[in-house]
């Protein structure tokens, strides 16, 4: 912030990892996000890992042509990833959750067409998941400025006694320029 010239009362919100990821760096990263806004009576907001990651393969244009679906995969260890499914538009079709991937995982949705596997658990999975229509690309989420701004443009602010994750630039909307602090670990 002080490369940026911000103090944290500048700011409009804090933006912090809904997770997953990892327990104790959400844990590390919810309690500052919550020490900033009560500090600075400043709003949280908070946008889970996956959304993140989609919102960076759209921003970034990472999806194969013709791509049906996006699977953000967070690294659980062994041959386990949180995950969920989105449409190519970035639209939640499942809840994250936790599963063993093995060679019949996602087959119906790869069936159907191009398939992108991104995130810090997508490398794992390219030894496992064999099409011609899959692309994994093995990356950390990067995109969390967009995904905040949005969640507070829409107003989907959480709760500061019952939420519970880098530094900022300014973000830029259509109307005018917003601060969020940005807190974001795996």
């Amino acid at each position: 912030m002080d490369e940026q010239g911000l103090f944290v009362k500048d700011c409009d919100a804090v933006c912090v990892s809904a997770g997953p990821g990892s327990y104790t760096g959400l844990r590390v990263g919810a309690s500052t996000a919550k020490g900033l806004c009560f500090g600075a009576d400043i709003k949280l907001l908070s946008v889970p890992t996956t959304d993140v990651l989609v919102a960076q393969a759209l921003s970034e244009k990472l999806l194969p042509e013709g791509c049906k679906y996006i699977v953000p995969m967070i690294d659980a260890r062994r041959m386990e990833v949180y995950s969920a499914l989105y449409d190519a538009k970035g639209k939640r079709l499942t809840e994250t959750k936790a599963e063993i991937i093995d060679e019949n995982s996602y087959s119906s949705q790869i069936q159907e067409g191009p398939v992108l596997f991104i995130g810090d658990g997508a490398a794992k999975c390219s030894d496992i998941i064999k099409s011609d229509t899959v692309s994994f690309v093995q990356t950390c989420p990067n995109a969390g400025a967009e995904a905040g701004l949005r969640s507070l443009q829409t107003g989907r602010v959480a709760g500061l006694c019952i939420f519970r994750a880098f530094l900022s630039e300014a973000i830029h909307s259509h109307d005018k320029q917003q601060k969020v602090i940005l807190i974001w670990s795996l």
